[in-house]
């Protein structure tokens, strides 16, 4: 990400950026087609923009992964479920 002084800089430096109003300090950025995601300098994840889970969003929120690692988890494990019945129906029919 660029620091604004147009130098090559081998480390990550903090860059403010200011979204109506409200100042915001980000070390790093990703770009997409609808949606970016920003780390702050605390390493918190906030994205703005458009995507599956915002729509519109003009002004970087705080994207609380956390909460999301846990549906993640759970989905995993219906999908070892799910895998595990079938193997043990397909097993019981033979």
């Amino acid at each position: 990400m660029g620091n604004g002084k147009f130098e090559n800089s081998p480390f990550p430096c903090s860059v403010e950026i200011t979204f109506n109003e409200i100042k915001f300090n980000f070390i790093q950025a990703s770009a997409g087609l609808r949606s970016t995601t920003f780390m702050s300098d605390d390493r918190k994840i906030f994205w703005c923009g458009t995507n599956g889970e915002i729509s519109r969003q003009s002004v970087p929120i705080e994207f609380r992964y956390k909460e999301k690692v846990n549906y993640l988890i759970e989905f995993k494990l219906n999908l070892i479920n799910i895998r595990f019945l079938k193997y043990f129906l397909l097993r019981t029919i033979k």
